[in-house]
């Protein structure tokens, strides 16, 4: 525990979960004002980033939280080997704290680090909004007694329409036209159901362990529990070539039931235009604004894997992806890729996805800690446990 600035800052027990529910529920900045949620108990999507999670809080002189963060712990790929990796996250504050802004992010953290145990990496990840420029030139010049904030890659994160067809391809031929289970022919992969988890984890160990940081999958972690939570065999979908083997895999995670984003409010105009505007969107096939107040009906397209980076695997798993989501209700599929990356640029060219840009950081937590070396081995996000 730190005393600064007139703050406690500390690590949050159970009793703060109340508070810290609290604070998420206040809406982040932009045109369109909406709150990242963890109800009903914010320590459910915390179990989900990581296998240990730790959040910090900072009181004020009455004990009301004016600040938190968090730090959550997962075993990821690095050179091909399973690695502990930490990822720092959900940053807020309390517009009141504002005035101690530079002592409570070092308090900060300094109580996060004090969560690091040996053999974990020597740097742990965040991530900051590609538009927010005064933050990243801030951190980016360094602030004492915080960790150097070292730009590793910019991160698309995607938000593609459930509803609607998919574009042709940039080469004029259609887009997994016939992607559904049973309707493969030569070159043409065909999605089914997954039949067990052992062929999905499976599937995951061969083409994630190429990439860099990319989470690592055992059979046991994809079994429904805290880490899976919202996520069964039935949500998982297998890509099948020709010959039958397993070429890619992807899952359709819903998880409103813990985590949600919320529209708190839209700029003036658009909350008069927005009943019109649904009007031209349904007939769009497009998702409609929810009401002020709404959770948006979104879902991921997670433990994303295409064998060789083939974008035709990749778009019939988007596909059949979207059909799933639309028939649960959702609006959205959420899923993300470093720029550059190949099935980036399929998907935008196939979905009328709506993006939105963040910037990767790696944070060492000593100056000569060494940093990872992406040379030869691509960078993976999954924002499905971000």
């Amino acid at each position: 525990m730190l005393e600064v600035a007139g703050y406690r800052v500390e690590l949050a027990g159970p009793g703060d979960d109340p508070e810290i529910r609290a604070l998420l529920r206040e809406p982040m900045g932009g045109g369109i004002r909406i709150s990242l949620e963890r109800e009903p108990d914010a320590r459910l999507a915390g179990a989900m980033e990581g296998d240990r999670h730790a959040t910090m809080v900072a009181r004020d002189r009455t004990g009301r939280i004016a600040a938190m963060g968090s730090r959550s712990v997962r075993t990821v790929w690095l050179d091909g080997a399973p690695a502990r990796l930490g990822y720092i996250g959900q940053l807020r504050r309390r517009p009141e704290a504002s005035r101690a802004a530079g002592p409570l992010l070092r308090a900060g953290f300094k109580v996060l680090g004090s969560t690091r145990r040996p053999g974990e990496l020597p740097f742990d990840l965040t991530s900051i909004a590609a538009g927010n420029v005064p933050a990243r030139r801030l951190l980016e010049r360094g602030v004492r007694g915080v960790p150097s904030y070292l730009p590793l890659a910019e991160v698309v994160t995607c938000l593609v329409p459930t509803g609607g067809r998919l574009r042709r391809g940039s080469g004029g031929a259609p887009v997994a036209a016939a992607a559904v289970a049973g309707a493969a022919s030569a070159g043409t992969p065909s999605v089914r159901p997954a039949r067990s988890l052992a062929e999905v984890a499976e599937c995951l160990m061969r083409t994630l362990s190429r990439e860099q940081l990319a989470p690592r999958w055992t059979e046991a972690d994809l079994a429904p529990s805290a880490r899976s939570r919202g996520l069964s065999l039935e949500d998982f979908l297998v890509a099948e070539g020709a010959g039958g083997e397993v070429c890619g895999c992807a899952a359709v995670w819903d998880q409103r039931a813990f985590k949600q984003s919320r529209v708190q409010r839209y700029p003036p105009a658009l909350g008069v235009l927005r009943p019109l505007l649904n009007t031209f969107r349904t007939l769009a096939g497009e998702p409609r604004l929810p009401p002020p107040g709404a959770a948006i009906r979104m879902g991921f397209l997670s433990h994303l894997s295409a064998e060789d980076d083939d974008p035709e695997v990749f778009l019939a798993l988007v596909k059949a992806g979207r059909q799933a989501a639309r028939a649960r209700g959702l609006d959205w599929l959420v899923t993300g890729f470093v720029r550059g990356h190949p099935l980036l640029e399929a998907l935008l060219d196939a979905t009328r996805a709506r993006t939105y840009e963040t910037i990767l950081y790696a944070l060492p937590w000593s100056p000569e800690g060494p940093l990872p070396v992406m040379e030869g081995r691509r960078l993976h996000v999954e924002v499905a446990t971000l």
